[in-house]
């Protein structure tokens, strides 16, 4: 068997019993000396935690030698020899002679096993939003169990683990158990819960402050949790949905808003450009004026036995080009006339989404 050994100074003597000072700084009563030595106030002695109640025996005592130092026997083993009723004999085996002492130990009677501290269910449907009281129908008794008024104990969703409340019994009548939370992590509506014993939750400002001082962001990727409730005693606001988050500097201060998700265009915001057109082919016809005629002079001569017809100018002689007779200046005319071009128009001027490819996360910043 496997012993717990201490080494210590005897400051007292209770009957036939010992109290020791251990090394430790802890002080133990009702020591009982298990040597074949015997022992006074003030002697350095080893003690040993054994048997069914761990109770203190002293197995060893120091001797001192003239020149100051310490020489004592080493404990080889502890065994347990035997057992008659509540009665166990140990037998020591030491290193130097005597080589070997025995000693008892009587053992208490057994108790009755108690109740205990079985995990609790409870399908009573309740929505966490924060500190306060909350009450549950469990699925066993007060009678059952050994949950009690006053006892710290934790509630948890079990379909969610991020879901849980932590506080005290403030009430548990038949299967009727009511908490009074301090503490509550996350918030929801469920109706499935796990409930057992818990320790009091520590406290958890300083390292908020640290992690989370004033102005800083908190983020949860899938749970929509409320820092307000994780963090009892600081204030969040939610940071508003669809908003992206962009560095701040010199030019562009902290928590001012820019930007849109849907952007309209205007003519402004075009590119310079053009439009092309044509227009199909036509054919004009003027109209007819000025109808007149002109006039020339031709004679007939003879010419070495030739007869010859030709224009003739004033002088007799045949001319190479006459003139006709004018008859006046006339103009003509087309008729005016214009065409239309028209280029279609296109688009319908609707807004479109400006935003980047993105992940959604529930995102807060603290106030206060």
């Amino acid at each position: 068997m496997t012993n717990t050994i201490f080494h210590g100074t005897i400051i007292r003597k209770e009957g036939i019993q010992y109290k020791v000072n251990l090394d430790t700084g802890t002080e133990i009563s009702y020591v009982a000396n298990a040597t074949s030595f015997n022992v006074n106030i003030g002697d350095r002695v080893v003690v040993s935690f054994i048997g069914y109640n761990n109770k203190p025996v002293i197995t060893n005592v120091y001797n001192k030698t003239n020149n100051g130092d310490i020489d004592c026997r080493s404990i080889e083993k502890i065994t347990k020899i035997s057992k008659s009723g509540l009665i166990d004999t140990y037998k020591i085996n030491y290193n130097k002679p005597p080589l070997e002492s025995f000693f008892t130990v009587t053992n208490g009677q057994d108790g009755v096993d108690g109740k205990g501290y079985p995990v609790l269910t409870s399908v009573t449907s309740n929505t966490i939003s924060g500190l306060g009281t909350y009450t549950f129908t469990v699925s066993k008794n007060q009678n059952e169990v050994s949950y009690a008024v006053g006892d710290i104990i934790k509630i948890q969703a079990i379909n969610s683990t991020f879901v849980y409340i932590i506080g005290r019994i403030t009430s548990y009548t038949n299967r009727t158990l009511v908490i009074n939370v301090s503490y509550a992590n996350n918030s929801g509506t469920f109706n499935n819960w796990n409930i057992g014993l818990s320790g009091e939750r520590g406290e958890l400002s300083d390292m908020v402050n640290l992690i989370y001082p004033i102005g800083s962001p908190f983020f949860s990727f899938l749970i929509d949790e409320d820092p307000n409730i994780r963090f009892p005693g600081t204030n969040w606001v939610r940071i508003e949905e669809n908003t992206y988050l962009v560095s701040a500097g010199p030019d562009l201060v902290g928590m001012t808003p820019i930007g849109s998700n849907n952007k309209t265009l205007t003519v402004s915001n075009l590119p310079n450009h053009n439009h092309s057109g044509s227009i199909s082919s036509v054919s004009l016809t003027t109209n007819s004026n000025g109808s007149h005629t002109h006039k020339g002079y031709t004679n007939q001569v003879y010419q070495s036995g030739t007869n010859r017809t030709g224009f003739w100018n004033s002088g007799g002689e045949e001319s190479a080009s006459t003139f006709t007779q004018s008859s006046g200046e006339h103009t003509h005319s087309i008729n005016t006339h214009g065409h239309n071009l028209t280029i279609n128009s296109n688009g319908s001027g609707g807004a479109f989404d400006n935003r980047p490819k993105s992940l959604a996360i529930y995102m807060w910043r603290r106030i206060n």
